[in-house]
């Protein structure tokens, strides 16, 4: 009884601190869904062929972790006006895809200065000779035998022809998602190294501009591996689970978030895994270890805990939430999936 007197108590006197019931169902609401995305979460891949580039494929991922600052795409649309007994028509003719403009850090281990050159040195042969080459005269001289200018180099079998930078994917990351926008046979502009100067503290920076012919968009779930391409993929990439989840340990908490219920969720995705085989065939794969290992961590991190009083104080809080019309309020449990019996990600189901 004393729980739900102060759940009665807590509706009739009302919250003391509470935000714009407006703002907070436009921003907060289905997880979230309708907030803005923060301009810092990004990642970037860049796509570059294997069989033409000489970059080993550890620089080919961490050249995107070296991104400081890139474009999204945009783009013009060319119109006409035309005008039907005086009446104003607007026909549009083409799209117009403006340059994207990319900054990197310019890193000691020279990974993005590595890239550019193997970018310049494959497409033109100036780089290709030494000092003693350009110091010959070339007025009133025989005609040279080098190659100079724009030229493909045939590092690989089809040097000449195919690209040595197929695709620039840019992902913009919000809620455990991402936003893909693929740059499609991008071609770099201009490239510029940075600037040294006395009296500064600033880091230098190189800075690229890309122009391609079309933008593709995708998107999808942050997946552990896969997509975004090189994100959970690069050495040095963080792997320990948090300790607010239960692989990390859980909560003293009973409904919320890495507490109890959820843990028990994760026990029973854990021990109803199931994978594919060679013919293509759903095996069950149950993951002994890594259940049991959620369950000792949950009992550690409960023990000598009062359930009794845990299950009271967040009923409490559930209780006042719905009574005082707050739409978050169960978005902050962690309530069971649907698809934990068959080990699979309800909100990652119902993404795809």
């Amino acid at each position: 009884m004393s729980v739900i007197n102060d759940i009665l108590h807590g509706v009739s006197t009302g919250p003391s601190v509470r935000d714009f019931q407006h703002a907070s169902k436009i921003f907060t609401s289905n997880a979230y869904e309708l907030s803005p995305k923060y301009s810092f979460l990004f990642h970037v891949a860049f796509d570059v062929n294997s069989s033409l580039s000489r970059l080993p494929n550890l620089e080919k991922i961490q050249l995107g972790m070296l991104v400081k600052s890139v474009q999204l795409p945009k783009y013009t649309i060319d119109t006409k006006t035309h005008n039907a007994y005086n009446r104003v028509n607007i026909v549009q003719n083409k799209i117009k895809y403006e340059p994207v403009q990319i900054t990197f850090h310019d890193d000691s281990a020279d990974i993005v200065r590595d890239f550019w050159y193997d970018y310049m040195s494959h497409y033109y042969r100036d780089s290709d000779y030494s000092d003693p080459s350009y110091q010959q005269p070339t007025k009133y001289n025989q005609q040279q035998t080098e190659h100079w200018g724009y030229q493909p180099a045939k590092y690989g079998s089809n040097g000449s022809v195919e690209r040595l930078l197929n695709s620039i994917k840019i992902y913009s990351l919000h809620q455990k998602r991402f936003t893909e926008y693929v740059l499609v046979n991008p071609t770099i502009t201009s490239f510029g190294h940075g600037q040294h100067q006395q009296g500064q503290n600033e880091f230098l920076e190189n800075t690229m501009t890309v122009s391609y012919e079309t933008v593709l968009y995708n998107y999808g779930s942050v997946l552990p591996s896969g997509e975004p391409d090189g994100f959970a993929t690069a050495e040095g990439y963080d792997r320990v689970p948090s300790p607010l989840t239960p692989a990390g340990g859980g909560t003293t908490s009973l409904l919320g978030p890495g507490g109890l219920l959820d843990t028990a969720n994760g026990i029973g995705q854990s021990l109803s895994r199931t994978t594919f085989n060679e013919q293509g065939q759903e095996v069950s794969n149950p993951n002994y270890l890594g259940g049991g290992l959620q369950a000792l961590r949950s009992f550690n991190k409960l023990k000598g805990q009062n359930l009794l009083g845990l299950a009271g104080a967040e009923l409490k809080n559930i209780g006042q939430g719905i009574l005082s019309g707050d739409t978050n309020t169960l978005n902050r449990l962690s309530l069971p999936k649907p698809g934990a019996a068959s080990g699979t990600n309800s909100l990652i189901q119902s993404a795809e």
